[in-house]
């Protein structure tokens, strides 16, 4: 990868940073393998901007990468578009968690007697 790609992934790793309100992994010394692209307590982040996107195969290295403390995401863009945020739907749902109708059900009116 060259200086410019390199600068624009650093580039877009502090804007991503700035909106969640987190810091960049430090890199020095570590594998691409041992670390996320911004520390969070709960996700794993890996940033990608891109000319193309490789969703897919981001996501699924993220998931093999990602300990088992941590939720595997990853915020994506290509050129002159928006970023997402992408993970698997099993993770989303374990991360959501039960629906608020079932966890607050709605009292029935037979029900307060």
């Amino acid at each position: 990868m060259g200086i410019k790609e390199r600068r624009k992934g650093a580039t877009f790793e502090r804007t991503i940073a700035r909106l969640l309100g987190v810091e960049r992994a430090g890199t020095s010394g570590k594998s691409d393998r041992d670390h996320a692209d911004l520390e969070h307590p709960i996700l794993y982040i890996q940033c990608k901007a891109r000319k193309g996107i490789a969703a897919y195969r981001w996501l699924e290295k993220t998931i093999e990468e990602c300990p088992e403390d941590k939720i595997p995401i990853v915020i994506s863009k290509e050129d002159r578009s928006k970023p997402f945020v992408m993970m698997d739907l099993e993770t989303f749902l374990d991360f959501y968690g039960k629906p608020y109708a079932y966890i607050n059900p709605v009292e029935d009116e037979d029900d307060r007697g």
